[in-house]
């Protein structure tokens, strides 16, 4: 697999921490070129905020390390890892990073502002058909083929790190755990042996157990989200972690099948072969894995191509058949000169 490296890479997140000072009494942080508007989210190694760059006018999303997470040299190594291998990625369903550094002892990097609503709840609020599943999930698979293609595993897919446009688009962001896996290339640990890395819902086996991973973590990871799309609940549940994690090792689904019978025969075939405890009885690569959906979607529009002719020809014959029929005069007549009954009593005689 051969990998296109970024010629013009972005700047090494370094320097001192975070000065006193650097946030305005409110909490809004300052960044030179920046102009801060509001927090949009928050998690254990940084901030994310709306901004506009200055330079450009743009709106972006700015994610910013905090300063808890700058004192711990794997924060700080997994922050410049995520600016550096999503710098490496150029694809529409992909949110774009523009630019990353330091300011004041803020270490921060701008990426694309994606104005959308996560996948799950995409789904949900548009009651979305298996067909319409298929298509956004084929092309969550061509931005994580992308990924694959540069070297780079994302670990984390889920809903809220998908999310929709308001033109139906899906775009993938938070490379947060990302990992390199090109052969030669060099790569820190990052995690220690037997820790679990990524959100329990939506994580492998593998991950489940602490053990290595690869790309098939992510067709695993991409089987959950389809899943859940197509019957409204995730295949793996608990009250706490440590059950969901149990359930991920040790159980299985609930067929598909018996939670929406529309689901295409093919297209429940791929998910559960997305979901196999094995990595080597999954789909191999994600290019498989979008080979076989685009066939199905293929079959499917195929299949309704030939259904709205067959309609179309039943309703223009019927529509002929009708039109050649005559009047005949002497019905209306034969009607007209029909006697009303008159309403019975309760005991059977005529009504007076």
């Amino acid at each position: 697999m051969s990998e296109v490296r970024d010629t013009n890479p972005l700047p090494t997140i370094s320097g001192p921490p975070p000065e006193e000072g650097s946030e305005h009494p409110s909490g809004v942080p300052q960044v030179e070129g920046y102009e801060v508007l509001e927090l949009l989210g928050e998690g254990g190694m940084g901030t994310v905020w709306r901004a506009v760059q200055l330079s450009t006018r743009r709106e972006v999303a700015l994610k910013l390390m905090t300063k808890e997470a700058f004192a711990s040299e794997k924060a700080r190594a997994r922050f410049q890892r995520e600016v550096e291998l999503t710098a490496r990625l150029q694809h529409p369903n992909i949110a774009r990073i523009y630019d990353s550094g330091q300011c004041n002892g803020v270490h921060y990097y701008a990426m694309e502002l994606i104005r959308g609503v996560p996948i799950d709840r995409y789904a949900r609020d548009q009651h979305l058909a298996p067909r319409r599943v298929l298509e956004l999930i084929h092309t969550v698979c061509e931005a994580v083929h992308h990924a694959h293609h540069h070297g780079v595993i994302h670990r984390d897919l889920k809903p809220s790190n998908i999310l929709v446009t308001n033109d139906g688009q899906p775009h993938l962001l938070d490379f947060g755990l990302a990992k390199p896996f090109l052969e030669g290339e060099a790569d820190v640990t990052l995690s220690a042996a037997g820790e679990a890395v990524g959100t329990p819902a939506y994580m492998s086996p593998e991950q489940a157990l602490g053990r290595k991973t690869d790309w098939r973590s992510d067709i695993f990871n991409l089987g959950v989200i389809c899943y859940e799309l197509l019957t409204g609940r995730r295949p793996f549940e608990g009250v706490t972690a440590p059950e969901i994690l149990a359930a991920i090792i040790n159980k299985e689904p609930l067929s598909i099948d018996l939670l929406c019978p529309e689901v295409p025969t093919d297209f429940r075939r791929v998910v559960d072969k997305c979901l196999r405890k094995e990595p080597e009885l999954r789909y191999q690569h994600v290019d498989d894995l979008r080979v076989d959906l685009k066939v199905i979607q293929s079959a499917l529009e195929s299949r309704e191509s030939v259904v709205g002719k067959r309609e179309k020809s039943v309703a223009t014959l019927l529509f002929l058949n009708l039109s050649t029929i005559t009047c005949n005069p002497r019905l209306f007549e034969i009607v007209e000169r029909t006697p009303t009954l008159e309403p019975m009593r309760h005991d059977g005689a005529m009504a007076e």
